[in-house]
């Protein structure tokens, strides 16, 4: 019965009905007080009716009851917690996150996920300190016991991320995508991180490198994160022949997704292929303007390849 109160409560959140939600999420603790995962989603609840002590006090019992959820910690957009007008309750958020590195022996991911609460404070130098003390204690190469990143790479990932735009933060950005050769954001963003410090050279090593792993990909994704990194700056590597057939892979599979349509354009670009960059980035445009697709992206990438296309055509008139 528990668990139908905590679906039900969750319904009321997203509709919305957030009294009710806390209702619903009252009556689940009656009947399980054991259950974390009702806290921290009551903490969220608490801290939209700006209750923030009440908020608190469920966080901390979530912490409690499993240290190891350490998403009890940011259930909340932690942009919000940023602008709480409560120096207690970010002050008792931190605390909490030092609790939690103690109950979790002192692990990586617990590290990482003080670090995001410290980057959304605008700690930024301390947040650095977590993530070179989560990677740091690691164990060598040479030394017995596993990488615990198995269990941390969401937190370590997404801390990468937050500081990505840190000259600092490039070595662990690149450590991630060596750890992590899988997943294809992770060495996006240590290229982003690269290309935004003026390292052209480890930007381009970063992009032939993901070139090689992900060649024989049949997953649209990898194809689009490959390309998309590929086109973030000229010349990332000597033949984009290959990188646009990923690029095309992906369009394949999803021929009205804006991003990919995008990718594609602008990667044909790159490759120096105007007049097919030109009909690409139009027809994404045009999914734009037709559909009000929504996408993560901005249409100012679309824009912006679209007027260098023209222009290396010598479309000025269109370019502008």
């Amino acid at each position: 019965t528990f668990y139908l109160h905590d679906q039900r409560g969750d319904i009321h959140w997203r509709l919305g009905m957030h009294a009710a939600a806390i209702e619903d999420f009252d009556k689940s603790l009656e009947l399980a007080p054991f259950r974390s995962f009702t806290y921290k989603r009551r903490a969220a609840a608490y801290f939209h009716f700006k209750d923030y002590d009440k908020a608190l006090a469920d966080i901390a019992k979530a912490v409690e009851l499993n240290p190891g959820d350490l998403s009890a910690l940011s259930w909340g957009p932690l942009s919000q917690v940023a602008t709480c007008p409560d120096e207690r309750f970010r002050q008792g958020l931190l605390e909490l996150a030092d609790k939690a590195i103690e109950l979790n022996d002192h692990a990586a991911r617990a590290y990482a996920a003080r670090g995001w609460i410290l980057a959304a404070l605008g700690q930024e130098e301390k947040a650095l300190a977590d993530l070179k003390t989560a990677f740091d204690g690691q164990p060598k190469e040479d030394e017995p016991g596993e990488l615990d990143l198995s269990s941390a790479v969401y937190e370590l990932g997404h801390l990468c991320g937050l500081l990505a735009h840190r000259r600092e933060a490039i070595p662990y950005l690149t450590k991630m995508a060596e750890l992590q050769p899988e997943d294809p954001v992770c060495s996006y963003r240590a290229a982003l991180a690269q290309l935004g410090d003026g390292q052209t050279d480890s930007y381009r090593d970063t992009c032939r490198t993901m070139l090689q792993q992900f060649q024989d990909t049949e997953t649209p994704a990898n194809g689009y994160w490959v390309a998309w990194t590929c086109l973030l700056g000229p010349g990332a590597v000597d033949d984009y022949g290959p990188v646009v057939q990923m690029a095309e892979l992906a369009v394949e599979a999803e021929p009205d997704s804006v991003p990919y349509v995008n990718t594609l354009g602008a990667i044909l670009y790159r490759a120096g292929r105007f007049e097919e960059a030109v009909g690409r980035l139009t027809e994404a445009n045009k999914l734009i303007e037709d559909s009000g697709a929504e996408s993560k992206s901005s249409p100012a990438y679309t824009w912006y390849f679209l007027a260098m296309a023209h222009q290396e055509l010598g479309q000025d008139a269109e370019a502008e």
